[in-house]
């Protein structure tokens, strides 16, 4: 395989790994440590890559590398599951808590439907869908407060094309 070749695979393998060890690209690649070594460098001063210890981290933007939402609900589930069983201990009825969008706390929301009296605040839609049923669960929004009983009026009818069942515009608006 040409030089070019190589680089050229080393860009497409930064495109869907951020980072990747020499050896990986060793094997992958089917060359030596020392030709790894030197297509880095240059794919280093080309701007493409930082090399690290062992390996290198691509410098495209991070925006290329980040999975949906719905592929980083499913990943690391067991070690989510681990977490937020821990995190719904802390718990009680009654508390108020501030819940974030990342989906370690998307799993610690799905075991919130039965408390009495907890207020949640949160920034993320999925949570307030998640939790907009729950009879003892007050969800604030920075948008909107969501009710369990839906809101109808012209604008917000059955069949209005984006129904937002359960959305009522905030006191302070």
């Amino acid at each position: 395989m040409l030089a070019e070749e190589r680089r050229f695979r080393v860009r497409e393998i930064l495109t869907t790994q951020r980072t990747i060890s020499a050896s990986e690209f060793c094997s992958t690649l089917e060359v030596t440590a020392a030709t790894i070594r030197r297509d880095l460098a240059v794919l280093e001063h080309e701007g493409v890559l930082v090399r690290s210890d062992g390996g290198a981290v691509s410098r495209m933007s991070s925006t290329k590398f980040q999975p949906s939402y719905e592929i980083l609900a499913r990943s690391n589930s067991e070690e989510k599951a681990a977490i937020a069983r821990e995190a719904e201990k802390l718990i009680l009825d009654g508390d108020t808590v501030f819940l974030e969008g990342s989906t370690t706390v998307l799993e610690l929301a799905g075991r919130l439907h039965n408390r009495n009296r907890l207020t949640v605040v949160t920034n993320s839609p999925t949570i307030v869908c998640q939790l907009q049923h729950s009879t003892g669960v007050t969800v604030l929004s920075p948008v909107a407060i969501c009710r369990r009983t839906p809101s109808i009026s012209r604008e917000n009818g059955p069949n209005a094309p984006f129904p937002r069942y359960g959305w009522t515009k905030p006191s302070w608006a």
